[in-house]
């Protein structure tokens, strides 16, 4: 019995055994994501760096070639696959970089394999005990005291980075963005009463440039100990006057733009400079003195400078994480740092990648020789905007009056300037050497570029035009150093555009991607020998404007070749005799609809005969042009008068031009605006940051697209490419002819075949300028011609003059009409220069505020009843004829009778205005609501009926 047991026995533990293996194989199957999950925790990784669960494991290991694009996650994972996996793991050096704490490059580029943690503070505060990321203030020392305290100016460089860097165990290099706006932006001065715009307050420039002796140590500091007493209020705090009670704003703007790189390994230095929050010295918009600062940050980077843990107790701090390679990268002003830096030549700057950054900040608000921002000064207005010490009242006080000096001194600069070059400029020109700058102390020198560039810009941007990446690229030519372009369709943004997290794929490779093979070769020395991606990298990356594909190009023409243009398409005319425009835009709403459609009053346009095969644009259009000016129109008895001797010489008269891509059916075009449409796919950033949401741009549809524009000045006939070629001008003489180019903004682009091409000349552009005295410009047709650069080849076109078409009320007209504010006279025709009854305005009026005015013993009773009720009118002598200052008394009591802060004195009829009409007519001039015609404002003058549709128009859209 005992043995039949024993054996009975036997057999049931066999039966259990298999039954609890083969139960055990189906509950334990490794799936290929378990074994993903296991091969990347084994080595170290930590499971808060996968927040997206499953697809961060498989983003990973594709990332790291564990996995391939035949990964299964859910397939059961053979010994073999498993082994095959872990088998890559350890060639890449998986674990060893983990375990070691130092960055791993697999293919060439950083993988995110460093753990991650946000600066923003949680409920329970921050602390860099409990960071993976190690993030702490220091104050570099620069070369001057630019705020006259008696000491050496002192910025302030926020510091992050991998603990692993930071606890000593490698190296990091450092990805630097200098940028003005990122510490906190102020309110201009206007809450505190602060105008510097008044008289002379004699500062001199030279002020700028004074050395005190350097600080003295009284102590030292390392990286660890200063991070822990950092606190998050460096670097995360509300910005007063860029929050709303419903929007706040925090600073540093900055802070989680570089996270992709931070868990890569790299660390990120940001820089708000001179005269910012928690920095000394005088924001000073560009000036070679913020720069040079700038470049300081660099030297304390390659152990070549001093710094500081706090700006008052000397305790010196060196970079003892840094391996001494820098790049600069950052968009817009920041892009501008990159570049005037780069110029300097300084030690460690190993690359840089400004998008839509400045190359002279002449050319950012001036062109030929014209301002082309409404008021020619600008650096004052932008430096004070950025001049974050006035965010804290203690530090403001210690440097106001000095600062209010300094602005009022750039501000009287600019606007003796006029839209011409000069020292302000030359000393923001980071093209130009030390050449211009003759009268300052300055010994600065821009131009000494020895570093490689990856120039971004997008090729409808209006805020930092494209003639910037040009010069960009020139001046990297030049130097002989490696330049790419990556060039896209958007505008002032940046591909990863890290405000809001959006992503535009550049092909099929991400822009930080991108990034990431050029910092991993330039920072880290990665395939160094076997052609890395960022060698080969094509000279032009580029997005077609006709489908948003993506194409390359081997070259790019630099702006010396512009005198000889090799490769060109070249459009001359078959006008002959003079075409004169004005610059009396009443009744032109949309500019570019009237001047793209035909000539009008203030342009002229040529145009081709459709093109019969797709015609690439690729660089620098260069219009010439021979004209005339008429200076004062309203006092000339001819088109060719001489001026009044009395009168003296205008400066500062725009021409402008643009090339135009029309069609008689509408195409798909990129606009000029940030527009985007998310497609639903994620950009993978990778342990732990935050991923970004992949978009493509939004297209729309037209008939025509400005492929570019340019403008000058007729006073300013030298001006060529260059900017300080706009330093000298003339004066001007009506009837005289000077012979211009002008030089519109580079651009590639594709006219499709059966389009045509259009040149249009014109007067002064809405927004850029404006005149409180008309002009005239007077065109010599024959001479009129334009050379566009294209690939390869060389050929020609003819161009004719497109008639009037457009007349200046046909925008109003059509506005009124389509809103039913008024009607036509029959049903064929609106009697533009009719006359108009107080009635019909009292009616339209009412129409407006939403009364419906029919029926009525007349047809304009309720209308009038209305506007007695509301106090628009007495109602007296409805069928009178209405004067263009009782029209505008209409309008202004209608709208409240508001503060009227507008001023007449530009009007030389000013004073004929009735003493009833004057507030209602300053408050329509400083509203855009009354232009005048001919610098009068013809107060006792009938109002016509399209004088009514414009300027009812204009208070519609003011009011809304």
């Amino acid at each position: 019995m005992k043995k039949r047991a024993a054996s009975l026995a036997l057999v049931l533990s066999m039966i259990l055994s298999f039954t609890c293996q083969a139960g055990a194989v189906d509950a334990k199957t490794e799936t290929q994501l378990d074994a993903v999950k296991s091969i990347l925790e084994d080595a170290g990784m930590q499971e808060k760096q996968f927040p997206n669960g499953d697809s961060d494991y498989i983003q990973m290991a594709k990332s790291l070639t564990i996995i391939g694009d035949n990964f299964k996650a859910d397939a059961e994972c053979t010994a073999d696959e498993k082994a095959a996996m872990q088998s890559k793991a350890t060639q890449i050096g998986l674990k060893n970089a983990i375990e070691n704490g130092e960055p791993l490059f697999v293919g060439g580029v950083a993988q995110p394999i460093f753990p991650y943690t946000s600066g923003v503070p949680t409920k329970d505060g921050y602390s860099n005990d409990n960071s993976d990321i190690i993030r702490y203030s220091v104050y570099v020392e620069t070369n001057y005291d630019t705020d006259g305290d008696g000491k050496l100016d002192l910025v302030k460089a926020l510091v992050q980075l991998p603990r692993a860097a930071a606890e000593g165990k490698y190296k990091a290099a450092a990805i630097y963005d200098a940028r003005p706006y990122i510490t906190g932006c102020t309110d201009n001065g206007e809450a505190r009463g602060i105008d510097y715009t008044k008289g002379d307050q004699k500062y001199n420039l030279n002020d700028l440039y004074v050395q005190p002796a350097a600080r003295e140590a009284q102590g030292t500091a390392n990286t660890m100990d200063t991070a822990k007493k950092a606190k998050a209020e460096e670097w995360y705090y509300l910005s007063p006057y860029e929050s709303s009670p419903g929007d706040p704003f925090y600073d540093y703007e900055d802070l989680d733009w570089y996270d992709y790189f931070l868990v890569r390994g790299y660390a990120a230095i940001e820089v708000g400079g001179l005269g910012t929050r928690g920095s000394e010295g005088l924001e000073t918009c560009g000036a070679d003195v913020e720069t040079d600062a700038f470049k300081c940050v660099i030297e304390w980077l390659t152990g070549d400078r001093a710094a500081y843990t706090d700006r008052t107790s000397n305790i010196a701090i060196k970079a003892d994480w840094s391996n001494g390679n820098v790049a600069m990268t950052g968009r817009s002003y920041g892009g501008t740092t990159d570049f005037a830096v780069a110029s300097t030549g300084v030690k460690g700057l190993k690359t840089i990648v400004p998008v839509a950054g400045i190359a002279s900040w002449y050319d950012y608000t001036n062109s030929q020789g014209i301002s082309t921002h409404t008021n020619p000064a600008y650096s004052d207005d932008l430096g004070f905007y950025c001049a974050g010490r006035y965010i804290d009242e203690n530090d403001w006080n210690s440097m106001k009056d000095v600062y209010q000096k300094y602005l009022n001194r750039i501000y009287n600069d600019q606007m003796t300037l006029n839209g011409d070059y000069g020292t302000h400029w030359a000393t923001r020109d980071y093209t130009a050497g030390n050449e211009g700058k003759a009268g300052t102390a300055s010994t600065s020198k821009y131009n000494n570029f020895n570093c490689p560039a990856l120039i971004v810009h997008g090729l409808n941007d209006d805020n930092v035009r494209t003639k910037q990446f040009q010069l960009m690229y020139d001046a990297f030519k030049n130097a002989k150093q490696n330049v790419k372009l990556l060039l896209h369709q958007g505008e002032h943004i940046t591909p990863d555009y890290d405000d809001h997290k959006t992503s535009l794929m550049i092909g099929n490779k991400t822009y930080s991607s991108i990034l990431n093979e050029w910092y991993s070769h330039y920072l880290y020395g990665q395939n160094t020998n076997d052609g890395n991606n960022a060698e080969a990298m094509a000279a032009v990356t580029v997005q077609n404007n006709t489908d948003g594909s993506w194409s390359t190009l081997d070259s790019w023409p630099t702006s010396d070749s512009l005198a000889d243009v090799n490769n060109k398409l070249t459009l001359t005319n078959t006008a002959t005799g003079t075409t004169t425009i004005n610059s009396n835009m009443n009744g032109i709403s949309n500019w570019r609809d009237a001047f793209t459609s035909s000539s009008t009053s203030a342009s002229a346009m040529y145009a081709t005969e459709p093109v019969a095969n797709d015609t690439v644009i690729k660089g620098t259009v260069q219009v010439k042009i021979s004209a005339a000016p008429i200076q004062h129109p309203d006092q000339q008895a001819s088109a060719t008068a001489v001026q009044s001797e009395s009168t003296g010489s205008r400066d500062a008269l725009m021409m402008s031009a643009m090339l135009v891509d029309v069609a008689d059916d509408e195409f798909t075009t990129y606009p000029m605006s940030r527009t985007e449409v998310k497609t639903g796919k994620m950009n993978w950033v990778g342990s732990g940051a935050q991923d970004y949401e992949i978009i493509n741009f939004k297209t729309v549809q037209s008939k025509y697209k400005i492929i570019a524009r340019g403008w000058i000045d007729l006073a300013n006939p030298s001006a060529g490419f260059d900017s300080a070629s706009a330093a000298n001008k003339i004066s001007l003489e009506d009837g005289v002819y000077h012979d211009y180019t002008v030089y519109l903004q580079p651009n590639y682009y594709t006219v499709k075949a059966g389009h045509k091409l259009a040149l249009v000349v014109y007067t002064y552009e809405p927004g850029k300028a404006s005149y409180s005295e008309n002009y005239g410009i007077t065109i010599d047709n024959h001479s009129l011609s334009a050379v566009i650069p294209v690939p390869k080849g060389t050929s020609a076109a003819t161009m004719s003059a497109i008639g009037k078409k457009y007349n200046w009320y046909a925008d109003a007209v059509k506005y009124v009409t389509d809103k039913g504010l008024m009607n036509g006279t029959d049903d064929n025709q609106f009697s533009p220069s009719a006359t108009t009854t107080r009635a019909m305005l009292m009616t339209v009026l009412a129409r407006y505020a939403g009364e419906d005015t029919t029926g009525g013993a007349t047809w304009y009773e309720k209308g009038m009843n209305w506007a007695k009720a509301k106090g628009v009118s007495d109602g007296t002598n409805p069928n009178a004829n209405i004067t263009r200052e009782q029209l505008v008394t209409m309008m202004y009591r209608y709208a409240g009778s508001p503060k009227a802060d507008g001023k007449l004195d530009s009007f030389s009829d000013a004073a004929s205005v009735s003493t009833y009409a004057a507030d209602a007519m300053q408050w329509a001039v400083a509203n855009g609501i009354v232009n005048g015609s001919n610098g009068k404002l013809n107060p006792q003058n009938n109002a016509t009926r399209a004088q009514v549709a414009a300027i009812l128009m204009r208070f519609c859209e003011m009011s809304k």
